[in-house]
């Protein structure tokens, strides 16, 4: 066949290729593999002008292999591993130091150098988890190629000609790193072997790009054979790096997030790429050098770097024992989206997770259920030693994150050292009450009876969950989270949103209601928040404060929703735990709703108290009552009528004080007394609210003339009744479009012939009683009258005037 001279592209080598017999033509993994080696200029340069024959010879010199996600490739370091592959199928995850450093996917080529015996592998390569089936890869070893290159002298002579221009960066060792200033007065000889034992080392060809402006990789690179050049972005500056010269130093350091500038290969490149987590595993390996680079990093100064001394864990710990916390914990860095720990890993030999700088995300099955920022931390149980569950939440990273892993070992020494044992009292009661022990005061007698305990079944014992099912309630125990709150923090605050239920596992909890005089104390084995989370109230109904350390099991409200979608009958079971007076609070109806979705203006717990402070008003709740008290900014009310809420509109600009106030508290069915000045809209404020629950079938209606009425409100005054049933009047003809049948308005009082009354009631019936009390005493006596349905509407107008008025009755 005849020699091809030329340059061959892509085409024309496949072309030669579907010649040979038992080679597959336009193949799509052939595709990728003649692309990948045509960009990868170490063998193309070797092979480009060869004739057909060695052409075909390189395509069957590739060996195919299918792997599973998660298989490794080649291990760091792993012997006689002297291949390249290319990635044909799929996407594999680079790690180095069991930390993954880099995403490569279809078409990417590894191990040049090893191909070349340059170096050995000095990274972990692995099928992703996440790839979508097996991955395909195709593998050359140098043994095969050098056979290939046999009885063909000018690729065998390039081979070689390459091989030797790199050979001084083959040859390179620690000692190049010894004048990079990072490391200053710590330059010496096992730190720095260290570093360079941990280091990438990658071939690069001439015009490869090394790395990119831009680039978040928290790492430096040193050239240890070859030129690389350093362009700045849109501008002509560049600077040329030879062999021991290194850039990106503030970025291995933290100091700058991304690298300020491309680097381009000019020459066929050795560079050796030190990462930082690297380097802070060779500063634990060698704790003297800590301090040395510390003091580079000055990020540490600019950021405001967050104390963990501050944490409640260690409140009232002594300085000694934070200082050697400090000078104990491993410093760790994690790139963007790196995975920290998966489901049921725990944080490594017990420690703390303390975050410096960056963002943590928290997930249970793929679902988010919280941030953790800088200064917040994971692993608080299994540090102090508590038995906890092994953890179910995913935490990776959504930023570049600086953290320390605070060594539940220096904790152990203190504890274990009997000249610290009063030292250590405030972490040791933490400890007994978190596990259930006694809680005890300042002076170390016990609080109330002292009891206390841990119910690691909290979440299965809860009432929320006493019809549900086994199975259910199993799966439910799976996705909450354990947390720990410190006497005095706040679990959550009163009108914040049901994100989170909270199963009492040890502890006491104090629950605090806006206008309720004394706060409720509630233990172990108690639930709380399950009311938001399951949409019975729009809200948190109460602030909960850690009255002493307390153990937590959190449900995530969209984690619930999750389980319910698989045990859809199981939602009724919990609903039906509720209490009738609690779940008509939040009770959400759809007759008004053309979306679906409540209508609510109540005032925010800022703009509540304002408004109590502007009006002088004053609100009492007695004691075991659980009420929202927040007042209304406008006529728009989850439960009120639309009809009367245009009426309302229409003639008014706002709820006066005494309506916006008893209106939320009178359609969660409580009991109200309410004092205003003549004139301030009282009827319209005991009126509406029955006229909207009877409207929307929160009450039966009767079938009239009947005469049961089921709404009575009593006046001193025949005046004062007939103005109250003129404006419940002009709200039923609201409500009705003009149909006062529906819900008939009489009006009873002395001085007029009771015959009329009779005949009112009789003809038209009575849905809404206002009246005097003589008269109404007298038709109940004859049964004209029947009050037997009044059960939730009873109104007393000018009240102080009632034992006056009705001396002999109770």
């Amino acid at each position: 066949m005849e020699r091809v001279t030329a340059r061959l592209d892509c085409g024309i080598l496949q072309g030669l290729l579907c010649i040979n017999k038992g080679v597959p033509g336009a193949d799509a993994f052939e595709h990728v593999l003649m692309s990948a080696l045509k960009s990868y200029s170490v063998i193309w340069d070797l092979v480009h002008d060869a004739p057909p024959r060695l052409l075909d010879q390189l395509v069957r010199a590739w060996e195919p292999r299918w792997l599973l996600p998660g298989e490794t490739i080649v291990a760091d370091e792993e012997p006689d591993a002297d291949f390249v592959f290319v990635l044909v199928h799929g996407s594999c995850v680079v790690l180095l130091e069991d930390r993954e450093i880099e995403n490569v996917g279809q078409g990417s080529v590894q191990g040049a150098a090893q191909l070349l015996a340059l170096n050995g592998w000095t990274r972990t390569v692995q099928v992703a988890p996440t790839c979508n089936g097996e991955a395909m890869i195709q593998v050359m070893k140098r043994e095969k190629l050098l056979d290939m290159l046999d009885g063909h002298p000018l690729p065998k002579a390039r081979l070689r000609a390459l091989e030797q221009s790199l050979q001084e960066g083959k040859e390179a060792d620690w000692r190049i790193l010894k004048n990079i200033p990072a490391f200053g007065s710590c330059a010496f000889q096992p730190f720095l072997a260290r570093l360079h034992k941990d280091a990438d080392i990658r071939l690069f060809c001439a015009g490869d790009m090394v790395a990119f402006a831009g680039d978040d990789s928290a790492a430096m690179m040193v050239v240890l054979a070859g030129t690389v050049r350093c362009e700045q972005p849109q501008t002509l500056f560049f600077v040329e790096l030879h062999r021991g010269e290194w850039c990106y130093q503030d970025n291995i350091l933290g100091n700058t997030p991304t690298f300020g500038h491309d680097a381009v290969a000019v020459t066929n490149v050795l560079v050796l790429v030190l990462y930082r987590h690297a380097m802070q595993n060779a500063m634990v390996a060698y704790p003297e050098t800590r301090k040395v680079v510390i003091a580079n990093e000055t990020w540490r100064k600019k950021t405001g770097c967050p104390d963990f001394g501050v944490l409640p864990v260690f409140n009232k710990l002594p300085a000694s024992l934070l200082s050697d916390v400090l000078e104990e914990a491993r410093p760790v860095y994690y790139r963007p989206s790196s995975l920290l720990y998966s489901s049921g890993e725990r944080v490594e030999d017990n420690s703390m997770l303390f975050v410096l700088r960056g963002e943590l995300q928290l997930a249970i099955m793929g679902i988010e259920v919280r941030r953790i920022g800088a200064g917040g931390y994971v692993g608080l149980h299994h540090f102090m030693g508590l038995e906890c569950p092994e953890p179910n939440v995913t935490i990776r990273s959504t930023q570049a994150c600086d953290c320390l892993l605070l060594q539940q070992s220096t904790m152990q020494k203190a504890l274990d050292d009997e000249l610290m044992e009063d030292d250590m009292l405030p972490y040791t009661a933490s400890q007994r009450v978190l596990a259930g022990g006694e809680i005890l005061d300042a002076f170390g007698f016990p609080v109330g009876d002292g009891s206390a305990k841990n119910m690691p079944d909290c979440v299965e014992q809860s009432e929320v969950f006493r019809a549900c099912s086994k199975s259910f309630v199993a799966q439910v125990a799976e996705i909450v989270e354990d947390l720990a709150f410190w006497p005095g923090e706040k679990l959550y605050s009163q009108y914040e949103e049901g994100d989170m239920m909270y199963f009492i596992r040890a502890g006491r909890v104090r629950l605090e209601v806006l206008g309720r005089r004394d706060p409720e104390i509630v233990e172990a084995g108690i639930t709380l928040g399950d009311m938001a989370v399951l949409d019975q109230v729009p809200h948190y109904v109460e602030t909960a404060y850690a009255e002493t350390h307390v153990w937590v099991r959190a449900l995530h409200k969209k984690l619930l929703r999750r389980s319910l979608s698989s045990f859809p009958e199981e939602e009724r079971c919990m609903l039906g735990q509720c209490s009738l007076r609690r779940c008509m609070a939040g009770k959400r109806k759809d007759g008004d709703r053309k979306d679906g979705k409540a209508k609510k203006a109540k005032l925010s717990v800022e703009a509540a108290k304002a408004f109590f402070e502007e009006h002088g008003i004053k609100v009492a709740i007695p004691e075991g009552k659980d009420v929202d008290i927040t007042p209304l900014a406008g006529f728009q009310f989850d439960g009120f009528a639309k009809r009367l809420i245009k009426y309302c509109q229409s003639k008014f600009e706002k709820p006066t004080p005494i309506q916006a106030c008893t209106w939320p508290l009178i359609m969660q069915r409580s009991d109200v007394c309410g004092i205003a000045k003549t004139g301030s809209g009282k009827t319209l404020a005991f009126a509406m609210p029955y006229l909207s629950m009877s409207r929307l079938g929160q009450l039966d209606v009767f079938e009239q003339p009947c005469a049961s009425a089921r709404f009575v409100a009593m006046a001193p005054t025949r005046e004062l009744a007939m103005q109250i049933a003129e404006v419940c009047s002009e709200l039923v003809k609201a409500l009705t479009a003009g149909d006062e049948g529906l819900y008939p308005v009489q009006c009873i009082y002395g001085g007029v012939p009771k015959r009329d009354q009779r005949e009112a009631i009789s003809g038209t019936g009575v849905d809404m009683a206002i009246c005097t009390p003589g008269r109404l005493q007298d038709l109940v006596e004859e049964e004209t009258l029947d009050l037997s349905s009044v059960f939730t509407s009873q109104t007393f107008d000018e009240a102080h005037f009632s034992d006056f008025l009705l001396p002999n009755s109770s």
